[in-house]
């Protein structure tokens, strides 16, 4: 058999199975038809024909085909029920229909056997308190999966092979995920065929290949599960729920996106998650269901323990809340420097939390809580075996090692972003010699999890003598942590940092002749950064909440949020609270030089105007007032930041702004020029170089946009005429132009001409020199 079989394939083997062992045929689905839990097909492709044009008889029709003329009504087939039956046996009856003391015993009519005409005719037996019916079947409506095949409407075509297979008409990476994805997973309920094989193949294949498109379509997927698996038939329960976890696991945040739609999805969890048989009690079935995971509270709990390891800190208490039985997958134990006393996460101490210690037995020590969460007063272990859960904090002193001999350097470098393989490997690049000597200043978005900055961080850590951290946006996504919230993952760093000598204070370089003052500043982006005017002559322009991952893919503690900028003034603050900060502020004329740094930017000079942004709302989402005052105050010589990922050197109030930001592999790619600094990243593959303790400050680095504002300067009021490749993304008005300011040159043509050749193509760009690329 070629290839291996498909969801859909699973789902028809077994309908070969349930007629092999129950010998029916097709019978089962006829009689769920005629009992009204199945939907029987339409009169045509534009819904069923009106009663008038319907002919007066009935027509002879088999058993499976649409039902031409209105079924008996409701009143007298309700009365046909509750018609006392005599002489039907009682389903509490014993062999011989005796149901208690007061029942006569009932001998069945047989031919050749008469009725005593003095036989007492038998009094209705009571049947009891009605039943609840909780998990009795549901019936089925018609799926819109359903309208949209038999109109045409869907991109998809079967193969009737050996093996089914179903074949798209486009590729499935440029469907519309909100439009066809729910339609998909509105037909999982059905359980005839094609429609069942199309639903649950094409759902695989598009969470299969949707990556980034999913997240977004999660809420309007909850309506089609939920409406699923409230038709208690445990078929489709089963592949619902196979079809739930492969949405979890399809990508990141998705599974904490379902924690608010919980109470809807898993009440039928509650009732069914006792029952480990799917349809009959037969020994047959039991192994086939077994072998493929058919076993409905088996199912259950393996589909909740997924919910619960991918839904974050708040799953597992939902999860209990609708489903009491339920106990917990994930176990207690150290975590990466503090010890979790219970899972519930108010019972123990966030990541990074600050305590007084009151007394110190042992190994155990009574604290106070002075900030972070968890209880405010307690005892709690210092270390696990060889394991330092609690660390002292340090003096609120600049830190200073000892005197560096010979040529120390500054290196600068940002958003290296190594949950991409290319720019893993591009660190690991990196000589373990050659910045044995020199210090790396390192401007945040390391990677999207915690375990992925870990080791990336203790890469560098090998190789420059000294590494300075402040955290970025990435850093700081809830993808993979379940330990509370952002802020936690944020204390979890540096608490990580302290333990490998990754300073993420103020700190001196001292060479012996000069001594540098390294200040590294927390921050956060806010809306009410951006002062400049908004593309008002187009229409359609996305807001920064629907479009910069930020807002959903962090979680901050009530009442902090994005939009409000309580989160931006939230981090300034930690910057108060850091080791040495206020040391470094009344110190800092005592330097030869003082370097700041940040992820995100300090001033609205240092991003491109929102006109030439895709999408011109990442204005919002980049800068941070309080980070700008800050720096004004510090008035460093140099100030390194991040984010944006465009090449920056650029002087402003006597403060050099410079960002080098290695980006993703397709920036580098398709727009080298613009992320390049100088010969930084791609023409020499290190970091971009600050300060030379023999040299000094380096030349003014070429950079694109640096050297477009130097020659035409900034016109934030021109928000009508937008660049071609930007239009797109909105909808032109009357008042509105596509192109560029007449008399100007595009952007690229300003970048480093090596970068530009490179970007080309061109095989001879090292014979090329830095100096004569000229403006």
């Amino acid at each position: 058999m070629p290839g291996a079989m498909s969801p859909a394939g699973i789902l028809l083997m077994e309908d070969t199975l349930n007629k092999m062992i129950y010998k029916d045929g097709s019978k089962g689905l006829r009689r769920d038809k005629e009992r009204g839990l199945l939907p029987r097909g339409s009169h045509s492709c534009f819904g069923d024909f009106p009663p008038d044009l319907l002919p007066e008889r009935p027509l002879r029709r088999c058993q499976s085909a649409p039902r031409v003329r209105p079924p008996p009504s409701f009143e007298t087939t309700q009365v046909a029920q509750q018609r006392p039956d005599v002489t039907a046996r009682p389903k509490s009856a014993g062999a011989l229909g005796v149901t208690g003391s007061r029942a006569k015993l009932q001998l069945p009519a047989t031919r050749g056997m008469r009725r005593p005409c003095s036989a007492t005719t038998l009094r209705s037996v009571d049947p009891g308190p009605p039943r609840a019916g909780a998990t009795r079947r549901k019936p089925i409506k018609p799926s819109m999966l359903r309208v949209f095949y038999e109109r045409g409407d869907l991109p998809v075509q079967i193969f009737h092979g050996s093996i089914g297979r179903l074949l798209w008409k486009v590729d499935v990476e440029k469907l519309d995920y909100h439009h066809y994805l729910p339609i998909f997973f509105d037909g999982l309920r059905e359980k005839e065929d094609p429609f069942r094989f199309m639903a649950v193949t094409g759902a695989y294949d598009m969470l299969e290949k949707g990556g980034d498109r999913i997240l977004p379509v999660v809420p309007q997927l909850v309506i089609p599960l939920k409406s699923a698996l409230n038709t208690r038939d445990t078929q489709i329960m089963c592949t619902t729920m196979k079809l739930m976890q492969k949405l979890v696991l399809s990508g990141d945040m998705i599974g904490e996106a379902l924690v608010p739609y919980y109470r809807q999805l898993l009440p039928v969890f509650s009732l069914f998650k006792g029952k480990n048989i799917p349809t009959k009690d037969m020994g047959d079935y039991m192994d086939y269901s077994q072998r493929k995971n058919l076993n409905l509270g088996d199912l259950i709990s393996e589909t909740l323990q997924i919910l619960e390891e991918h839904g974050g800190e708040d799953a597992f208490i939902n999860i209990k809340y609708m489903v009491p039985t339920y106990e917990s997958a994930v176990l207690c134990g150290a975590s990466d420097g503090k010890y979790w006393v219970e899972l519930t996460p108010g019972d123990r101490l966030s990541y990074g939390a600050l305590i007084l210690e009151l007394e110190l037995v042992g190994d155990r020590l009574c604290y106070e809580k002075l900030t972070g969460h968890g209880p405010k007063k307690g005892w709690i272990s210092t270390k696990l075996k060889d394991k330092k859960l609690a660390i002292r904090a340090q003096d609120a002193k600049i830190s200073q090692q000892g005197e560096v001999e010979g040529e120390v350097r500054i290196w600068a470098l940002s958003d290296i972003h190594t949950d991409k393989a290319e720019n893993l490997k591009w660190i690991e690049g990196l000589s373990p010699a050659e910045f044995r000597n020199d210090i790396l200043i390192l401007a945040g978005d390391v990677a999207n999890t915690f375990e992925a900055l870990k080791h990336s961080v203790l890469l560098l850590r090998e190789r420059f003598g000294r590494v300075f951290f402040c955290p970025g946006n990435h850093d700081l996504w809830m993808q993979g942590w379940k330990n509370g919230d952002s802020m936690d993952k944020l204390h979890a760093i540096i608490d990580f940092c302290k333990l490998h000598d990754v300073e993420t204070s103020p700190g001196i370089v001292d060479t012996g002749a000069k001594r540098v003052l390294v200040v590294p500043l927390l921050s956060w982006h806010h809306p009410q950064w951006d002062t400049e005017p908004e593309l008002l002559e187009w229409s359609n322009v996305p807001t920064a909440g629907k479009t910069v991952a930020d807002y959903w893919a962090t979680k901050w503690p009530q009442p902090l949020n994005t939009e409000d900028g309580s989160v931006a003034r939230a981090m300034d603050e930690l910057n108060d609270k850091s080791a040495g900060y206020a040391d470094a502020l009344a110190r800092k004329d005592e330097f030869d030089a003082v370097i700041s740094f940040s992820h995100f930017v300090p001033r609205l000079e240092l991003v491109p105007e929102k006109r030439y942004l895709i999408p011109a709302c990442l204005s919002k989402a980049v800068g941070s007032s309080y980070l700008q005052e800050r720096v004004t105050r510090l008035k460093p010589h140099v100030h390194v930041f991040g984010h944006t990922h465009f090449g920056y050197d650029m002087e402003i109030d006597g403060i050099r702004y410079l960002q080098a930001a290695l980006a993703t592999p397709q920036e580098r790619a398709f727009g080298g020029s613009i992320v390049s600094l100088g010969r930084f990243p791609v023409i020499e593959a290190k970091p971009c170089k600050v300060w030379d303790s023999d040299q000094g400050w380096p030349e003014i680095y070429r950079s694109s946009w640096c050297e477009y504002y130097r020659r035409y300067g900034r016109q934030a009021h021109v928000t009508s005429i937008v660049p071609s490749v930007c239009c797109n993304f909105y909808s032109p008005t009357a008042a509105s132009k596509s192109g560029w300011i007449a008399g100007r040159m595009p952007i690229w043509l300003f970048g480093p001409l090596q970068h530009r050749l490179y970007e080309v193509g061109h095989m001879r760009y090292r014979q090329v020199t830095y100096v004569a690329e000229g403006s």
